[in-house]
């Protein structure tokens, strides 16, 4: 069985009445989030396929109708199989789904109630079929919010295994401890300010705004941190290549802050959170060549990430005196910088644009680009070179590099200096 965790809120349905499964997925949609993907099936057996083929991850809520397949407690048998535990490895085992089970039942709840209980499951909610649809939509709501701080608070504490990471391996283990006590400073603050929030199940239009804006205040604060510490740590797996208990240390910690990275766009999309902009991209490189690579894989082109519609904006220039003319006159959300050009060398072009010390970059005042929005692209070869980029305080792009992974490392260093 995978683990599976997407960028989605999901739930699946058992219910074999398509005009009922309608109507929860309608009001579910409507009232709990418009984004949430309801996957609807109506036996025991599909039910069973998607959950071990997915995984305990994928689903963040199952809803089961008592009866279905003629067998008059197929939910009770349904969540039974849930809740019982399911190999891993031939050394461990874990409970198949641990997440949010509602039964939905036309008899007495205190008879499915016993019925559970008998085989020992007691963690599920229940829905009197029949009555109004209102209360169950507040219950849906809640467990999903209790469902997310859940898994946040896994996926945030398994940043403390940098703890356990050997600072000589690399000047950088300092800067991913800072970058991962800073994500659980801040999700701790956050989520004890907004806790009432999150558990709150009304759905009042203006509490679903509020809700809207606090996981909003979430991803602006956390993605950032939380990508660059997988940057940081999937660098310092590969220079902690002699240390075994490092690397699975440190898988750990990019385990951790890619789950929550993930947590958080599953909100926005639950929410249908959707910001368009546009970021202008310049380029100084002297060879045609690789000015025309960056504007055919990126000049107007789409990318949804981090709760936002991305489109590039590609200006090429040949010669550094183009990039300071353009970097007077025109806002530049992030300067790309080769680094062999036959009169200059990108650093000495980055310190005619600025000043880079104590890992921090600051434009000259004349120039439109902000602080530490530069980068060198381009293929470094020596450890001084390296660690010039570091002293400077820019970033690296290593070319060449994958469309899809340029565009996140782009947007990524963006947001990582706002």
């Amino acid at each position: 069985m995978t683990q599976t965790l997407d960028n989605k809120v999901r739930i699946l349905l058992l219910e074999n009445d398509p005009i009922q499964a309608r109507l929860y997925t309608d009001n579910i949609q409507l009232k709990c989030g418009n984004g949430i993907e309801i996957t609807s099936v109506g036996t025991l057996e599909e039910a069973k396929r998607l959950i071990d083929d997915k995984g305990s991850q994928y689903y963040s809520m199952i809803i089961v109708d008592q009866r279905v397949d003629d067998a008059l407690a197929a939910g009770t048998s349904f969540s039974a199989y849930l809740r019982s535990d399911v190999e891993i490895t031939p050394e461990k085992k874990a409970v198949r789904y641990k997440g949010p089970i509602i039964i939905a039942t036309g008899s007495p709840i205190k008879d499915t109630q016993d019925a559970l209980a008998a085989q020992n499951v007691i963690d599920v909610e229940f829905y009197q079929k029949g009555t109004p649809f209102g209360p169950l939509m507040e219950t849906i709501n809640k467990l999903l919010n209790r469902e997310l701080l859940q898994r946040m608070d896994s996926a945030t504490s398994a940043l403390v295994n940098s703890d356990f990471v050997d600072d000589t391996i690399d000047k950088k283990v300092t800067e991913l401890k800072a970058l991962s006590y800073s994500v659980i400073a801040e999700y701790t603050q956050l989520k004890q300010e907004y806790e009432p929030i999150f558990m709150s199940g009304t759905l009042t239009p203006e509490n679903k705004d509020r809700f809207r804006d606090t996981i909003k205040v979430l991803g602006t604060k956390l993605w950032p941190l939380l990508a660059k510490i997988q940057d940081i740590a999937a660098e310092l797996k590969e220079n902690a290549y002699a240390n075994p208990q490092a690397r699975t240390d440190l898988a750990v910690i990019q385990e951790g802050a890619k789950t929550a990275e993930k947590l958080i766009e599953a909100q926005y999309s639950r929410f249908e959170i959707l910001e368009e902009c546009t970021y202008t991209i310049l380029q100084l490189d002297d060879e045609q060549f690789q000015r025309e690579i960056l504007r055919r894989s990126l000049h107007d082109k789409v990318m949804t990430y981090h709760g936002k519609k991305i489109r590039f904006n590609i200006v090429t220039v040949e010669t550094y005196e183009e990039a300071l003319a353009y970097l007077k006159k025109e806002n530049v959300d992030l300067f790309l910088c080769d680094m062999n050009m036959p009169r200059v060398n990108g650093f000495e072009v980055l310190e005619m644009i600025g000043k880079g010390s104590d890992g921090k970059y600051t434009p000259n005042p004349e120039f439109k680009l902000g602080i530490g929005r530069a980068a060198v692209y381009t293929t470094l070869t020596s450890d001084a070179d390296r660690k010039k980029v570091d002293e400077m305080g820019v970033h690296y792009l290593e070319k060449p590099m994958e469309t899809d992974k340029l565009q996140k490392k782009i947007v990524d260093t963006i947001e990582q200096t706002p």
